[in-house]
């Protein structure tokens, strides 16, 4: 296989702001991923639009740089199956209300989200998707995460 046949099938990563889409919510902005021009959202046909990133939305900083942390592969997840939460409930951001979460492996020039799923537990994965995985080109996925802070 090619160089360019390996890159192809890489996906391109990008985080760009978001206006949260209900009126409650309205004056509020978080960081979403942008995979290959599509929300991530869309790209793997979810049609609820109100969970958020972490990125953002809330005011605490610190579980903020615990996810971030986690995406970076600088610390382990708190999640069952090193798992990663991609978005999560806009009210309270707790997992227990329901989230979308994705296992997190790392390859020599790869990141892969994989067996994406609802979970609403920590310590138990919810019903997969359809959609088996994401890979994106290292330096591009750790580029997308470099300037938030």
């Amino acid at each position: 296989m090619t160089f360019r046949e390996i890159m192809s099938m890489t996906k391109d990563l990008q985080l760009i702001w978001t206006r949260h889409p209900s009126k409650e919510y309205s004056d509020r902005q978080y960081l979403d991923y942008l995979i290959s021009g599509q929300i991530l959202r869309d790209y793997l046909g979810i049609k609820s639009k109100t969970n958020v990133t972490h990125f953002g939305f809330f005011p605490n900083k610190e579980v903020q740089k615990r996810i971030l942390k986690e995406f970076r592969l600088q610390q382990k997840t708190q999640l069952v199956g090193d798992r990663i939460e991609l978005y999560i409930c806009e009210c309270c951001g707790d997992i227990t209300c329901g989230a979308l979460t994705a296992k997190i492996i790392e390859k020599s020039d790869k990141i892969i989200w994989t067996n994406f799923a609802n979970q609403n537990d920590p310590d138990e994965i919810g019903e997969e998707l359809q959609e088996k995985h994401i890979e994106f080109g290292r330096e591009n996925y750790f580029k997308a995460f470099l300037n938030i802070c």
